[in-house]
């Protein structure tokens, strides 16, 4: 083999090492990101467990009618509305964001895959380089 030809394959070699060394980081970030993505959905599961367990104290808390009387009775009871009603909001709203989150999760999976493999690729790329390296040293010794 030439000297030309060596020469490219070691320039090849060189570009595929920082290859690999760009997609081991861009593998070490994809898998952080879907770590902590996965944290705060377990999070956001746990919280939506509390908030329901809170939603079901709140809707079945009874009042005692003889102790209310009139006006206040009609401001507690519209207070007491309010309230559950934006406890149903927030919880709503929790199960949205854990949607997202969820949705941003998977994304990251995938993200996570197609690191994996692009470094794998490389990684074969590299080897088969370094064999052609060697297969022309051999010879042109």
């Amino acid at each position: 083999m030439s000297d030309t030809s060596l020469s490219q394959l070691k320039d090849w070699q060189h570009t595929l090492n920082l290859g690999i060394s760009s997609a081991q980081s861009n593998l070490a970030a994809a898998q952080a990101k879907y770590e902590r993505l996965a944290k705060a959905s377990k999070e956001l599961a746990e919280s939506l467990g509390h908030i329901e367990t809170y939603k079901g104290n709140i809707d079945n808390f009874t009042i005692e009618d003889a102790n209310w009387y009139g006006k206040e009775k009609t401001e507690f009871d519209n207070e007491y509305v309010e309230y559950q009603d934006s406890v149903k909001e927030y919880q709503d709203k929790t199960v949205v964001a854990k949607g997202i989150i969820d949705e941003a999760k998977a994304a990251a999976a995938a993200e996570v895959a197609s690191c994996t493999t692009a470094l794998s690729n490389l990684k074969s790329s590299l080897s088969n380089i370094n064999t052609q390296i060697s297969t022309a040293q051999k010879g042109g010794k």
